[in-house]
């Protein structure tokens, strides 16, 4: 486990469903890196094979200049479950999550994985 120096930012967790390629928690997560000052880390729980989607991320991360972003994936069964390593091993400040497929327009349904 990573420990957080004295003059070191808890990092933004934004997680990113590379099966479904949805950018929301992305998005909101690079805002809210700006306006804090923290770091980016987004993350990917891997449970197959997301391979483009994963690569349109960064190349969209690198056109908009965003080199920082840090990407880190992991490799577990369920979202719940990776995101949950996730949440261990980078201690972050923030968590940036998407609502679940089931919402209603204009509503928010927080799913099993929040």
């Amino acid at each position: 486990m990573e420990t957080q120096g004295p003059n070191t930012r808890a990092p933004v967790v934004a997680a990113f469903d590379a099966a479904t390629g949805v950018r929301e928690p992305v998005e909101f997560g690079i805002a809210a890196s700006d306006v804090t000052g923290a770091p980016l880390i987004i993350a990917v729980v891997h449970t197959g094979d997301e391979e483009s989607s994963l690569e349109q991320l960064r190349a969209d991360l690198q056109r908009r200049g965003l080199d920082e972003v840090e990407i880190r994936t992991f490799k577990d069964r369920t979202a719940a479950r990776g995101l949950a390593r996730a949440l261990d091993e980078v201690q972050p400040a923030l968590i940036v999550l998407g609502s679940s497929k089931r919402s209603a327009i204009g509503s928010v349904f927080v799913g099993t994985t929040a």
